[in-house]
This record gives structure tokens, C-alpha cells and sequence, in this order.
């Protein structure tokens, strides 16, 4: 007979069949036959088979169809049912034999498909449907028998695979099949998978009966999870576990596997059943003294003493416990590790309450073992079994107790294996290490569980903190969980993160500290101050604290000192501690009225402070000068007279804010901001005064103020940011056009604000004064023609005067550089030829005939360095030249200061939206965008995007404006933005003609222009007749130009943008566009434009016309005659107007506009 090949996943192939002669054709049903005889074993190999088991190999699913046998063979085997072997036969005897003819043919082809792993679930559910629907009862058992008989039997086999998804098909066909006959599957699975066990039997050795073994126990826990073990009877429960207890005795591992589905199953049964019908089996095996025990069998007692059948007396006497240390040992040395439910049971032993020493015994036997023991073994387990007390652990025990299992003997091992396990591993890596990795994610987890729902003494949750600090003071650094320390703080009370703050506090001023752990240190302490954990008073206890270290030296005792005793990276607190107060002082101030008492408090300590002369050397920034001194004075002043008086007038408040802000801040930073100090002082004088002899004071304060927030603003803190900007809407409703003008000055990129050279400045005066002059002559009258002319003379004859100039300098210049060219070439004919004795020129001396090749290469080499050296720069090597570090930082300053700026015009914007405002800030920071998108300033993206940041804020804004005012100021704006974006990239255009599309760059750039246009043309908000105000001129040139000319800076995107706002005129912008359809000079691709910006728009009709139903009616009209044009037309059904115009046709309410929708569609 031929054989099958097997695969892993137990299912069997025949073999291909060879051609013979003569063969005669096999019938279906001697083939069925061949397949059951094969599976239930022939006559002929019984006695072979009783003898020795069939391999391991052997016993995965074999075939159902075999094709391949003699005819001799078949003959005999259609004659022959399925038989057992002979041992068997007397149990069975009333049982009636399997007919071969009752296997639903179907059957085969479900295990050929399974064999092959094409759709092994869809192939499953057919199965289990061919099962359940099968109407003859017989058919049905067999076929049943059949298909378990060849699972049960692959789960005897050597490959994992193949053993778990027979073991998932069983389950799935107990769970889905009723009426299935478990005792019958029992005794097919004692058949084909033999193995000598039971109570007092000895189990035979060797990979054959051991790999029987697992296949019994499989196959029992399979049963186990079905519904007929649920409802199971005693003789049925008795039948599963004699088998599971009979292999307790078994392989090491056999038996831990065992044991382990043993005390799980404990759960689902009741006491009476299970003293009844399992303990009586049972207790015998596992009732052993404690030198024999294993951590399995111990396990079972602990799962039998929760079903409450042994007392904790019963228990000790029946192991014979002195103490509980074998325990542990047993536990902790062994090298079998358990499932996880072992350590569960375990876990709540140890924190039973009636235990109450034991958790404390246990503690201490891990933390001294710990030490010494480098078994992974041992430390898995230890960590299993903390986390499972802690998810446990009751409000009622003693949570003290708790505590102590984070010893520091444990947290080092625990935090040791976080660091390892968070570093990369090889693929050499050991199973127990990635157990370990895998047990931590866990006991993280379980850990900030307990520590939120289970602890409820804040003093126990501050020791666990501590305790973890001490031996991960950056815990997220080996913790995978993400802020990990700040879930923990988050749940103390105010006294215990004080508590925490405090531990920050005082190791960051301990010595012997690294640098990286100081700044942990005052990251952490500024986490906690902004969460606003702390108690008031200890806020600005610790706050003042901040101040005082800011302000002067201080030692290892946070006391002010000179700073040659000055503590261990003093300059590095220093600065952080600045930056923390007043990041602090500002969090939550909304305006300078909530910051002034806060300023006072803080002001009048540090004056207190500074009224001991001894102080005066420990200030960082050095003894006060006498200019200092005299501005405190002041200071002085104003806080005694926020003491004696409550000070109302707003103006005021905020002028004494910003002078107590800049005076603590110059103590503590930079001492030069003394002069902007005696400034703000000065201004706030003239502010205050009540009499004003001149108007001009008035004016002056607000520049002398706007101009010292700019300087503030050149601060690198960012808390700076923050504070100008709530002076600056403190004050906003004092400043006017011309305090505005002075913060867009900055943002003027063809100038430098910081540079020191005045004649950039001064040029670009005289340049825009010309202009002004020239602009001037242009109006003036025709009687002072004989002045200009004069003028232009003496204007041309001072030009020609300062070009001649120029020349000089440029012929000095290249005379300077010749003679260094001479000088260098000099030095290089002249190196390493002077003679002794001589007086230094060598050349003079040299008979260049006698200069060998040597020499003759090495001045040359020489010439050409000194060439190359002053060889003239071109433009594209400049652009190549890295800037240098000076360069770098101040572009980055300048960038930084620009995008201060920005910030004080967001708040012009939103507290001051007047439209001449309005107006100017949108020219400037368009302009600014275009010099970041496609000006030379494109590398400065952040700027970039604070500029995009204001231009939303700005279009979002809502413009206010005076009774009656003239809103024709706007159409200049209009016409400066269009002709600016179009100007500027004409002139890119013309540098590169190649290039066929536009940049990203310059799209976001029109796109931008065309919202503001949008955006200001909608602020002519008069609906009763839109084409009599004042836009509307300037619109229909917009249409006229970009319907006329191919070339053109409108786009159909800049009235897309107008059809996108509510502006009541769209409706007439509509009728003005569509109405050039009809003309013979709007060319096609203006017309498909129109036609695509109405279809775009056509569901907005009835809110667009809703104040104009005859404009609608006439846009309607005007589409109808272009349609019946259009159909005219021999090359209309090519074209994609069709469509277009059937949409908007579809909003019409005119009889005609179906028939054209009707023509068009035909």
C-alpha cells in the first residue's frame, strides 16, 4: 500500500499516483474503505501495533484517501469495518461497530483543505455545519468519531503548531456540535495516544510516551473548556481528572502542566463536588512534608485551602511547616516558572490578614537573597509576586506594610533590569531576560494602579515617591510608561508635593551631584510650582526663595554669599531660577492689575534684603552702582505707596508694574537695563503728571514707552514675551498711529533695526526723501518749472560729484589690493632663499639658471597661493560662504525680535481692530510673508509662520470703525496688495522663464493676497445697491482685466475667495461676470472659468439672491442664451460646459431651463 505525506499541521496528502498498465479503476467506496482501515489501524499490523506505538510522526493527521493499494487489498478491506485492537475489544463489545459506508464522503475534501491552509476557519465552519445539519444519526456519529479521531491523534505529535491548532479545532467542534459522545472520545484518545499512568503507576520513559502524555493532557483541558465539562457528571469529572492526577507523577514539566490546569479548574467546580470527586484522588499526591513538595504541588494545596477544604492549621500540619522560609525557598529557587494564576494564589496568602507576619517575613527573605543571587529565575518571580500583592491589596490591610517591599536592595535589582531591558538586545538574547522585560510593563502598571485606587494614606504614597527617587531620581529614564512621576505627584495631597518639592529642592544643593541631575532636579521643581500642587503660602515662600537665589550667590545652605563661596554650578542656578520665578510670577496673571501686589510683595523683600550693606557683594550681578541706587530710591517710593494707598488709576498701576518688573529683573539679569529703567521712570512722570505746560509731553511718554518695550523685547528670556505683551494691552487705548508705526519699523526687511551703521539708514533717508521731492515737483504748478529745473541740475551735478568720488575710492581700494598682491608674491619668491649672513632678500641674490625642478615646483606652488589668496570673490562663491557664528546669532536675534513684534501687533489686533490699524499691519506683515515665501529671507521659517499665525487673527478679526467714516482708504490697500504679489513674482518669472508652474511658495502667497482682497472688499457691507459703493468700480476693472488679458495677477482663485465670503455684492459680481459670455472677445478658457465658478456656487443661489431676485432672474436669462448658443455649436458635445451649465440650469425656476437641461443631456 503506498503511503502519505504528512504535514505539520497533522493533515495528509496521498502520494502521486504512478501509471500502470492494466490498472483497473478504483472504486469511491473501496477507497473510503482503504481511508477508515487506515486510520483505525488493519488487522494485519494489530499485533505490531500492541506491541509498540506508532511514532510520533506518525500520529498527525493521516490520509483519508488512498488510491494506491492492490486490488487484493481493497477486496478485502470493503469487507472490513473499523476495528479496534484486541486488548480493547472486551470493552467495547456492546458497541455497536463503525461502518465505513456511514462516513460522509465530504469529509475528506474539508481535511485536504485544512492540510493545505487555504481558509482554515471558512474550511472549519463547514465542517462543524456538515456535523451539526446531518440528519441521519448514524452518518453523523461516525463522521464525528472519524474527525476526532484524527485530531486527537495529532495532538500526540512533535511539532507545537500542529499539537495547538488541533487542540483550537477540538474546542471549536465541542463547543459548536451537540450530542457528542465524550466517554467514546476518552477511549479513542486512551487508543491512539497510550501511555501507561495513573495512581502508583510508573509512566513509561522515552519521547514517544511522553509526547502521548501531552496529547492526553491536551485534549482533557480541551474538554475542560467546553460546555460538557460545565454540566459535567461525576463519572465524567472523575474519568478527567484521574487522568490529569495520573501525570503529577509524571516529567517535571508534564506534571507542572498538569497541576496547572488542575488548580484553574478548581474554580468552576463546588466544594461538595470537588471533596467528593477529586480530593479523595488527589490529596494523597500532594499532602507530601515540605522536603518533597514541589512548587506545583504546593500550588494545589494553596488552591485547595481557597475551595476552603484545608484550614491554615491543616495546611502547616499536613506539609509540616516550621516556618514559611521553605516556602519561599521553594518558590524563589525554582526552575520550573508557573503560570501566572500560580503566583496569583500565592499573593493573596502572603496578605491575608489572619497571615499578617507573613508578607512582612517574605519581605525580609527576598530583600537578603536578593543581594547575593544573580538567578533570573529568582527575580521574575519576585517581581511577579509584588505585583500581584499590590493588585490585592485591600484598603483594609495594613499598607505600611506595603512600603517595606520597596526596600533599596530591591529597587536596585528592579531598576538594574529596567536599564537592561531598555537598551537594545541581540538576537542572542535569553528567554528569561525578555520574560523579565515583558514582567515590567506589568508591575509599572499595577504599581500606579495601587498607588491611585488602593492607597489612601498620603503619607504612604509620599514614602513610595521617596523611595523611588532615591534609587531613580529620573525615573522616566528606566520607566516605559510615559510621565510616570507626574501621575505619582499628581496624586498627593498639596503637604505631600511639598514634601517631594522639597526632596528636589535639597539635592539639588548637595555636593557631589552631576550637572544633568541638578537640572532634572530644577525641571522637576518647576513642574510642580506650575500644577499649582502647593499651598499658597508655600508657593511664595519657595518663590521668594526662587527670587533670592536669582538675585545672589548662594552656598550648599541656600543662604546668599559672596561668590567665591558660591555652591557648585552657581551661574547655571542662577539662570534657572530667574527664568523659573518669573515664568511663575506671569502664569497666571491676566493683566498688570492681578501682577502689582504680587510685584509689591516680592519688591519690598528683596529692598528689605538689600538694606544690609553686607549684601551688597553677594548680588550675581556685583555691588550696585551709584545710578542703580539712585533708581531704587524710587522704587522705594512706589512701594510705600502702594502700602499706604490703594492705587485705582489704571495707567499708573502698569507704569509701577513695569518698573518694579524691569528693576527686579536688572538685579537679577542684565545690569544695563538701568537705562531703560530710569526711561520708564522718567515716562511714567510725564503720564502721571496733571499739569502738562505742552501737549508734546503727552506725545513723548507713549514713544519713550513703545520704544522701551521694543528694547525689553531684545531680552533672550521668554517671559519677556509674555509680560510686554500684557503691558501692551494694558496701555493699548493711550497709543496711537504713530506708536504703531514705530513696532512695523522693525519689521521694514530691507532694514537691519539692530545694525550700528547709521548711513544704511541715513541713505535710505535721503533716497525716500528724494522720491517725496520728486512726487512733490510732479504736483506743483507750471509756475515753478524754471525752479526745477534748476533743481534737477544741481541734483545731476551733486550725482555726477559723488560718482567721482566713488571712483577714487574704488581706484584707492584696487591700488590697496595690488600692493598686498605684490607684497604676498614677494614674500613667496623670497621664503626659504635668504643665505646665511645675508641680509634677508634672497631673491636679489638668486641666479634663477641654477634653480633646479625641486624649486622651481615649490615657487610655483607658492605663486599660485598667493594668486588664489586675493584671486577677486564672484557672487556665487559669496552665496557658498558659510556664514560666521556672529552672523548666525545675530540673524537669529533679528529673527527673534521680528517675531516679538508680530506679538505686540496680535495685540493691536485683537484690543485695538481700528481700520487705519488694521490697514497698516496688513501691507507690513504681507509684506514680511513675501520676504519669508519668496524673498531673500526664505530661510527664516518661523518668522514665516508667525507671520501666517497673524494674517488668520487678522482675517477672523472684526474691524471696527468711527460714526460715518470713509472707507475709500481701503481700495488703496487693495490695489498695493495686487500690485506688490504680481510685481514681485513677475520679476521672479522673468529670472526663470523655464519654469512652466509656480512654487508651492508663491501659490500660498496669491492665495494669501486673494483673502485679504476677499476679506477687505467684504467690508463694504451696504446691501441696498452694491454697485453704488465704492468697490465696486475697482471690481469690475478686476473682471474687464482678468476676462480681457491672458496674462494677468488676478486669478479665478481671487474671486473664488470673494464667492466664498457672505459679502451681499457676490450676486452682482456674478451678473457682471457671466454677463461676458455672450461677448465674441471673452475666449473659451474664460468662459469655462465663469461656467465652473457659478457650477461651483450654484446650491449658494438662494442665500447669494436673497435680497436681489431680479438679479437672479437675469443670471438665469444670461445662461439661457449662452446654452442656446452654446448647443449651436458643432464641438459643444466635446466640450465640458455641458455639464456645468446643467447645474446651474437646475436652480432656475423659467420653463425653458428644463428643456435646455433636457437638449443637453441628449
Amino acid at each position: 500500500m503506498a503511503k502519505a505525506i504528512i504535514d505539520k499541521n497533522g493533515v495528509a496528502t496521498p502520494t502521486k499516483k504512478k501509471k500502470l498498465v492494466n490498472k483497473k479503476t478504483i472504486s469511491k467506496t473501496k477507497s473510503l474503505t482503504k481511508a477508515v482501515t487506515i486510520a483505525n489501524g488493519h488487522p494485519k499490523d494489530q499485533k505490531k501495533q500492541e506491541k509498540q506505538p506508532a511514532h510520533p510522526k506518525k500520529r498527525e493527521l493521516e490520509v483519508g484517501v488512498n488510491d494506491n493499494g492492490d486490488d487484493d487489498d481493497d477486496d478485502d478491506d470493503e469487507k472490513e469495518a473499523i476495528k479496534k485492537p484486541k486488548f480493547e475489544k472486551a470493552k467495547d463489545e456492546d458497541k455497536p461497530a463503525l461502518s465505513i459506508k456511514n462516513i460522509i464522503p465530504a469529509v475528506f475534501g474539508i481535511f485536504s483543505n485544512l492540510q493545505s491552509g487555504r481558509l482554515a476557519q471558512n474550511n472549519l465552519n463547514r465542517l462543524v455545519n456538515l456535523l451539526r445539519n446531518e440528519p441521519d444519526d448514524a452518518k453523523r456519529l461516525a463522521t464525528c468519531s472519524y474527525t476526532l479521531k484524527r485530531l486527537v491523534r495529532a495532538t500526540g505529535s512533535d511539532d507545537m503548531q500542529s499539537v495547538s491548532q488541533s487542540a483550537a479545532n477540538i474546542h471549536y467542534i465541542l463547543s459548536s456540535v451537540p450530542n457528542i459522545d465524550i466517554y467514546d472520545l476518552l477511549e479513542t484518545m486512551k487508543r491512539d495516544l497510550p501511555v501507561s499512568s495513573g495512581i502508583g503507576g510508573k509512566q513509561k520513559k522515552g519521547k514517544t510516551d511522553s509526547l502521548a502524555s501531552v496529547g492526553q493532557v491536551i485534549t482533557v483541558y480541551t474538554i475542560m473548556q467546553t460546555p460538557y465539562f460545565k454540566n459535567a457528571e461525576p463519572k465524567l469529572l472523575t474519568a478527567l481528572y484521574t487522568i490529569l492526577i495520573g501525570q503529577l507523577k509524571g516529567r517535571e514539566y508534564l506534571a507542572s502542566m498538569s497541576a496547572n490546569i488542575l488548580a484553574d479548574s478548581f474554580t468552576q467546580l463546588n466544594a461538595s463536588v470537588f471533596e467528593s470527586h477529586v480530593w479523595s484522588q488527589l490529596k494523597s499526591v500532594i499532602l507530601l512534608p515540605i522536603a518533597k513538595q514541589k512548587i506545583y504541588l504546593f500550588d494545589l494545596v494553596l488552591a485547595a485551602y481557597f475551595q476552603k477544604i484545608l484550614s491554615r492549621n491543616q495546611l502547616e500540619s499536613a506539609l509540616s511547616l516550621k516556618n514559611f522560609e521553605d516556602v519561599f525557598e521553594l518558590y524563589l529557587n525554582s526552575s520550573i516558572s508557573q503560570n501566572a494564576n500560580a503566583y496569583k494564589r500565592f499573593a493573596k496568602f502572603l496578605i491575608q490578614k489572619e497571615q499578617g507576619k507573613l508578607l512582612k517575613q517574605w519581605q525580609k527573605y527576598v530583600d537578603d537573597k536578593i543581594v547575593t543571587t544573580n538567578n533570573s529565575r529568582f527575580k521574575m518571580c519576585a517581581l511577579q509576586i509584588i505585583t500581584y500583592v499590590l493588585l490585592y491589596c485591600n484598603d483594609s490591610s495594613d499598607q505600611s506594610i506595603i512600603v517595606d517591599l520597596f526596600s533599596p536592595n530591591v529597587l536596585e535589582m528592579l531598576f538594574n533590569e529596567l536599564q537592561s531591558a531598555k537598551r537594545k538586545r541581540t538576537e542572542k538574547t535569553k528567554a528569561s531576560h525578555l520574560e523579565l522585560k515583558a514582567i515590567f510593563s506589568q508591575l509599572e502598571a499595577i504599581l500606579l494602579l495601587f498607588y491611585k485606587s488602593k492607597v489612601s494614606q498620603d503619607d504612604v504614597k509620599v514614602q513610595i515617591v521617596m523611595r523611588l527617587l532615591d534609587n531613580a531620581v529620573r525615573l522616566e529614564s528606566v520607566i516605559h510608561l510615559p510621565k510616570y512621576i507626574e501621575q505619582l505627584i499628581n496624586e498627593l495631597s498639596p503637604d505631600g508635593v511639598y514634601k517631594v518639592y522639597s526632596y528636589f529642592r535639597d539635592l539639588l544643593f548637595k555636593e557631589n551631584v552631576s550637572k544633568s541631575c541638578r537640572i532634572h532636579c530644577l525641571g522637576r521643581m518647576n513642574a510642580i510650582l506650575a500644577r499649582d500642587g502647593l499651598t499658597e503660602e508655600n508657593r511664595k515662600s519657595e518663590m521668594l526663595q526662587m527670587l533670592h537665589m536669582a538675585i545672589f550667590n548662594v552656598n550648599y545652605e541656600q543662604k546668599p554669599c559672596t561668590q567665591a563661596n558660591a555652591c557648585e554650578f552657581n551661574e547655571l542656578k542662577g539662570t534657572h531660577f530667574r527664568a523659573m520665578f518669573y515664568n511663575n510670577l506671569l502664569k497666571e496673571a491676566r493683566s498688570m492689575e492681578d501682577l502689582l501686589p504680587q510685584l509689591n510683595f516680592f519688591t519690598s523683600r528683596v529692598i528689605k534684603e538689600l538694606g544690609n550693606d553686607e549684601n551688597e557683594t553677594k548680588l550675581r550681578c556685583g555691588p550696585r552702582s551709584t545710578e542703580q541706587k539712585e533708581t531704587w530710591e524710587t522704587i522705594e517710593n512706589i512701594v510705600q505707596e502702594a502700602k499706604k494707598q490703594k492705587n485705582t488709576d489704571k495707567l499708573k498701576q502698569t507704569l509701577d508694574g513695569l518698573i518694579l518688573f524691569v528693576s527686579l529683573t536688572q538685579l537679577s539679569g542684565d545690569p544695563r537695563l538701568v537705562t531703560v529703567l530710569k526711561d520708564l521712570i522718567q515716562c511714567k512722570e510725564f503720564a502721571t503728571s496733571k499739569e502738562k505746560s505742552k501737549k508734546t509731553l503727552d506725545v513723548s511718554w507713549k514713544e519713550v514707552l513703545t520704544d522701551s518695550l521694543l528694547v525689553l523685547n531684545l531680552q533672550n528670556e521668554q517671559f519677556w514675551r509674555k509680560f510686554i505683551n500684557l503691558v501692551l494691552a494694558s496701555v493699548i487705548e493711550h497709543l496711537e498711529e504713530q506708536h504703531l508705526e514705530q513696532i512695523l519699523a522693525v519689521l521694514d526687511m530691507r532694514r537691519n533695526p539692530l545694525s550700528k551703521n547709521e548711513n544704511e539708514d541715513e541713505d535710505a533717508d535721503d533716497d525716500e526723501e528724494e522720491v517725496d521731492e520728486e512726487e512733490d515737483e510732479d504736483e506743483a504748478s507750471s509756475d515753478e518749472d524754471s525752479s526745477e529745473d534748476e533743481d534737477d541740475e544741481n541734483e545731476k551735478d551733486e550725482e555726477e560729484a559723488e560718482e567721482e568720488e566713488d571712483e577714487v575710492e574704488e581706484d584707492d581700494t584696487e591700488n590697496a589690493r595690488l600692493e598686498e598682491l605684490r607684497e604676498s608674491v614677494r614674500l613667496a619668491l623670497t621664503k626659504d632663499m635668504a643665505i646665511d649672513g645675508d641680509d634677508g632678500d634672497g631673491a636679489s641674490s638668486v641666479d634663477w639658471n641654477d634653480v633646479d625642478e625641486a624649486e622651481g615646483e615649490r615657487l610655483n606652488a607658492a605663486l599660485e597661493r598667493s594668486f588664489q589668496a586675493f584671486k577677486p570673490k564672484t557672487a556665487k562663491s559669496e552665496a557658498k560662504r558659510r556664514p560666521t557664528k556672529s552672523e548666525r546669532i545675530n540673524s537669529t536675534t533679528l529673527m527673534h525680535f521680528r517675531i516679538r513684534a508680530l506679538d505686540m501687533l496680535e495685540v493691536f489686533v485683537s484690543k485695538k481692530p481700528e481700520i487705519e490699524i488694521i490697514l497698516d499691519i496688513i501691507q507690513s506683515v504681507f509684506q514680511v510673508y513675501m520676504s519669508c515665501s519668496i524673498g531673500p529671507h526664505a530661510k527664516e521659517q518661523q518668522l514665516r509662520e508667525a507671520t501666517i499665525k497673524l494674517m488668520r487673527k487678522i482675517i477672523n478679526q472684526t474691524i471696527t470703525y468711527k460714526p460715518e467714516q470713509d472707507k475709500s482708504i481701503i481700495l488703496e490697500v487693495i490695489e498695493q496688495l495686487m500690485a506688490t504679489a504680481s510685481s514681485k513674482i513677475e520679476n521672479d518669472d522673468q529670472k526663470k522663464p523655464q519654469q512652466q508652474h509656480q512654487p508651492k511658495a508663491e501659490i500660498e502667497v496669491m492665495q494669501w493676497r486673494d483673502k485679504f482682497l476677499a476679506h477687505l472688499v467684504s467690508q463694504f457691507t451696504s446691501s441696498k445697491n452694491p454697485t453704488k459703493i465704492p468697490v465696486w468700480p475697482l471690481l469690475e476693472g478686476f473682471i474687464v482685466e482678468w476676462i480681457s488679458r491672458r496674462k494677468t495677477s488676478l486669478t479665478l482663485a481671487s474671486f473664488e475667495a470673494i464667492f466664498n465670503t457672505n459679502w451681499p455684492g457676490v450676486a452682482h459680481v456674478a451678473n457682471a461676470m457671466s454677463s461676458h459670455l455672450l461677448s465674441d472677445a471673452t475666449r473659451s478658457q474664460r468662459r469655462f472659468q465663469i461656467l465652473k465658478l457659478l457650477s461651483d456656487h450654484s446650491n449658494r443661489f438662494n442665500l447669494i439672491y436673497k435680497n436681489y431676485p431680479k438679479a437672479l432672474d437675469q443670471l438665469h436669462q444670461q445662461i439661457i442664451e449662452y446654452t442656446e448658443l452654446a448647443l449651436d455649436k458643432s464641438d459643444f458635445k466635446k466640450s465640458k460646459e455641458g455639464k456645468l451649465l446643467s447645474k446651474i440650469l437646475a436652480q432656475g425656476t423659467n420653463p425653458k431651463c428644463r428643456e435646455l437641461i433636457e437638449k443637453i443631456a441628449k
